[in-house]
């Protein structure tokens, strides 16, 4: 017996507007390269900067090209019809505000992730077992309130979080001793 799966759409006018819309919108090629020239140098810059001295003329020509790609960037972002990323979205206050509020959470969650190890080990003289067992409690809370949105139940996400941080808190202190 042999099975099968058609795609039968089921407004062909609908369709025929989706391939309208398609053969309208261009990717922006000039726009994804630029992306590339800027954020590749700053990740090298970012990453070996340290090995190869913060000072040297390496770094510091990535640096600049960094800079000049990242302008260039912007620039073509704003004047193409259909860009890579629509900076348009930035003049909504609200969402500007949420980004840059979700970038600050990002920057102190993962330094906390990435320090905290460090300091149970070498402050709090904690074994590498004990550590692990701290750390994975973050996780696990971490992976226990990211899907609350879709759990059935409408929560607000300020509960969500102070509840996420004050497990993982509370696992942490019990993982200590």
């Amino acid at each position: 017996m042999k099975f099968g799966v058609a795609i039968v759409p089921h407004d062909l006018e609908e369709t025929a507007v989706s391939a309208r819309l398609a053969e309208e919108q261009r990717f922006d090629y000039i726009g994804t390269l630029l992306l590339a020239l800027w954020v590749v140098p700053l990740f090298f810059v970012l990453n070996q900067g340290s090995k190869v001295g913060w000072g040297s003329d390496q770094t510091l020509a990535l640096a600049a090209v960094t800079v000049v790609m990242l302008a260039a960037f912007l620039v073509v972002q704003v004047k193409v019809a259909h860009p890579v990323v629509a900076l348009s979205v930035f003049r909504n206050r609200g969402f500007s505000l949420a980004v840059f509020i979700a970038l600050l959470n990002f920057i102190a969650f993962g330094a906390t992730l990435l320090l905290l190890p460090f300091m149970l080990q070498n402050q709090m003289g904690l074994e590498v077992t004990k550590v692990g067992l701290v750390m994975a409690t973050i996780a696990l809370s971490t992976l226990l309130f990211a899907s609350t949105g879709s759990c059935g139940f409408t929560m607000d996400w300020r509960y969500a979080r102070s509840m996420e941080i004050s497990l993982a808190g509370s696992l942490t202190m019990t993982c200590w001793r």
